[in-house]
């Protein structure tokens, strides 16, 4: 069975447009993003991408660059908070957090080949920073405290460059156009009208 929302990262994939929302800090991440970290492993690895591309109706190169995509979307450039950058919702327990950290530097360690994102230069030093915070239980209270204060206001209260001023967050969008909605897959729909 696949995972409602590989559906969701395909759509996304061929048309991130539609779903700007996603990409929005403010607004939650949505459910399935641990199935989507071990999709290498499981749906989309070798011995099963094939299959999979032919359930979705997809081929197998958007089948292995749909999750590396959404997930540096919407987890990674998002600029929002720890907790979102490894693919969490506030409130995950110890092991969560240590699960997430592994899934993704599994999927994007310097020795895979990710189209030369310059994974050393942004994307180790976020999730690292993420997870050496969040594992430590004093160091998490207090990030969680500094984000209580600003008002959970994107990635700033822990930011990589801590005098790089806070990006004050993008007016939230209820829904996408429904010029486009016609085109979606209902899993689509739903989350593009936003439940």
């Amino acid at each position: 069975m696949i995972p409602e929302l590989f559906i969701v990262a395909l759509d996304f994939y061929r048309d991130p447009l539609q779903f700007s929302h996603l990409t929005d800090p403010n607004i939650p991440l949505p459910a399935g993003i641990t199935d989507l970290l071990t999709a290498p492993a499981n749906a989309l690895s070798d011995e099963q991408i094939e299959a999979t591309a032919a359930t979705l109706n997809a081929t197998v190169d958007e089948c292995r660059e749909m999750v590396p995509f959404f997930i540096k979307q919407v987890l990674l450039d998002s600029d929002g908070d720890y907790y979102r950058t490894l693919g969490l919702r506030h409130g995950a327990d110890a092991s969560q957090i240590k699960q997430h950290y592994h899934y993704l530097i599994r999927l994007f360690h310097p020795d895979r080949d990710v189209s030369d994102d310059n994974w050393d230069e942004l994307y180790a030093p976020r999730i690292n920073k993420a997870y050496n915070t969040l594992r430590k239980a004093d160091k998490r209270r207090e990030y969680d405290a500094s984000l209580f204060r600003e008002g959970d206001a994107g990635f700033g209260p822990g930011s990589i460059q801590a005098s790089k001023p806070v990006v004050p967050a993008r007016p939230t969008r209820a829904a996408a156009p429904q010029t486009h909605i016609t085109t979606m897959s209902p899993l689509a729909k739903k989350l593009a009208i936003g439940l």
